[in-house]
């Protein structure tokens, strides 16, 4: 499972032109989750403060994070990792809490059998429920989207937009995190300013 709790082509993939076409229409799932117009639909304004544009090592993608934020870095052989988050050097209150998380990987597959392949691996996880799915337009490249629930000691709710580099291996997760229950939905379109930020560097 990618996700850690935490094809873009000219012919755009099959499951994206089911999920576009679905979503129109109450009612319609894919693997059993509901297709519905939240991500790409919610536009909520939000400030954080001064911002600050960051990259990979090997600048293969750049994102605007909040300035203020814990940011931490990660990397493996075959993945690189990148974590923000506005509580793990300062205290704050649980339903104030907000992360981002990017995680780029090297797959052979392409974007929709990825992502069909996360939502098969999730449905697995009894600590995971997944609410809703459907696309998203980031970065000028048709994306899929995920929202889920996941119950640890404080319950966090999540959406995770799969997008891939046009012509190569290389997939990227960008994952937002929200602590509170009662405004997930407001708080998580929030977070899609920053998530709109991400660029994939083309070669």
């Amino acid at each position: 499972m990618a996700i850690r709790i935490i094809k873009y082509l000219i012919v755009i993939p099959a499951v994206l032109l089911l999920l576009a076409s679905r979503c129109a229409s109450s009612g319609d799932k894919i693997k059993g989750i509901p297709l519905t117009h939240f991500y790409d639909s919610c536009d909520l304004d939000a400030y954080f403060g001064e911002m600050i544009t960051i990259g990979d090592p090997n600048e293969r993608f750049f994102i605007s994070l909040p300035y203020s934020w814990d940011i931490r870095e990660s990397y493996t052989d075959n993945v690189y990792g990148m974590y923000a988050s506005n509580f793990l050097s300062i205290p704050i209150e649980i339903k104030d809490r907000q992360a981002v998380m990017i995680t780029g990987y090297e797959t052979e597959l392409s974007l929709e059998d990825y992502f069909l392949n996360e939502l098969k691996d999730l449905k697995k996880d009894e600590a995971v429920e997944l609410l809703e799915a459907g696309t998203v337009e980031i970065d000028d490249r048709n994306c899929n989207w995920l929202l889920f629930h996941n119950y640890a000691e404080h319950p966090i709710y999540h959406v995770v937009v799969y997008t891939k580099k046009e012509n190569s291996n290389e997939i990227y997760l960008l994952q937002s995190m929200t602590f509170d229950t009662e405004n997930y939905r407001d708080r998580l379109c929030y977070l899609k300013r920053i998530i709109k930020s991400f660029d994939i560097e083309e070669d």
